[in-house]
């Protein structure tokens, strides 16, 4: 009875064995499987590595069918420029047509174009899709040129220097002259004016537009609290300080339209707004001959000016 009772038990123990190690081996089979996977992953993707860094290497010697990279770019479009041309921005931007589109580093090309155009003030670049990238340019506006150096620097609408021109120019007459203080390391391509400036200068750029005040020559800021402009060589405006500029330059508007219906096209003087404000708003024209009579000693003219306020 005992003799069986052990036979039988050696039977069972034999069975389990044989259990264990065949669960081992389907183990084993299995790890073997997940390792020859895994390295026909890696395998993969060493090889995709070494054909993009190959492909992103190549020079764009107009390639517009180069097929050969991964996911290449086949076109670059470019949107908003006047100034440079598409194939200046994309040189500069770095990004050609064959480059793999995960190669293409948007931001490092976008500095890149600001870097190498002063008139450029914004870059966006995008891809629309894996085969093609859109850089889009916005431009800075000139609003003048400021005396710089030995020339003159046009200034933008950004507070940059945009361009820098000969002191003979022929193009000088195209802009207005700004008399303003500079920033330390201004010039082309950096910011040439503080902010405070920027904001009067654009404010006033914007007020004159479309009115009869279009004929201004000359902004000068050199004094916030005594802002003067030169209309046709012919008029000096006095603003004063900077509060309230946008009514300001619409009640100089009005003020210089009766000027001129009173005293003709020819008229010279000045218009003084430097007792301005909105609740009480008033100008003062004084006709050139006074002016003048003003600079000599002991010899009020005050009751001889023109005085022009709101008929409201």
């Amino acid at each position: 009875m005992d003799g069986r009772k052990r036979t039988s038990k050696s039977s069972t123990g034999r069975a389990g064995n044989r259990r264990v190690a065949k669960n081992k081996r389907r183990v084993n089979r299995l790890r073997v499987a997940i390792f020859l996977f895994v390295l026909v992953l890696i395998s993969g993707a060493v090889i995709a590595t070494v054909v993009l860094l190959n492909s992103s290497g190549k020079t764009n010697v107009d390639q517009e069918d180069d097929d050969t990279a991964l996911f290449g770019v086949k076109s670059i479009t470019v949107e908003g420029n006047t100034r440079y041309t598409d194939a200046q921005i994309c040189e500069k931007s770095g990004i050609f047509v064959g480059q793999s589109i995960f190669f293409v580093n948007k931001q490092r090309s976008a500095e890149n174009i600001l870097k190498s155009f002063p008139y450029i003030d914004k870059v966006s670049i995008s891809n629309p899709s894996f085969r093609s990238i859109k850089i889009g340019i916005n431009e800075a506006t000139p609003v003048g040129i400021t005396e710089h150096k030995t020339g003159w620097l046009i200034i933008g609408n950004n507070g940059k220097g945009l361009e820098q021109l000969d002191p003979n120019s022929n193009r000088l007459p195209e802009y207005r002259v700004i008399k303003c203080n500079q920033l330390e390391k201004g010039g082309v391509g950096h910011i040439t004016v503080d902010e405070r400036s920027l904001g009067i200068i654009n404010s006033i750029v914007a007020g004159v537009k479309g009115t009869n005040l279009e004929g201004i020559k000359s902004i000068d800021i050199m004094q916030y609290t005594d802002i003067s402009l030169n209309w046709n060589d012919a008029v000096n405006i006095r603003l004063g300080n900077d509060i309230a500029l946008d009514s300001k330059l619409a009640f100089t508007s009005e003020t210089l339209s009766r000027v001129i219906a009173g005293n003709g096209e020819d008229v010279e003087g000045q218009i003084d707004l430097r007792m301005y404000s909105e609740s009480d708003p008033r100008s003062v024209f004084t006709p050139q001959e006074l002016l003048v009579t003003q600079t000599q000693p002991q010899t009020t003219v005050a009751t001889s000016a023109t005085t022009a306020s709101n008929p409201n």
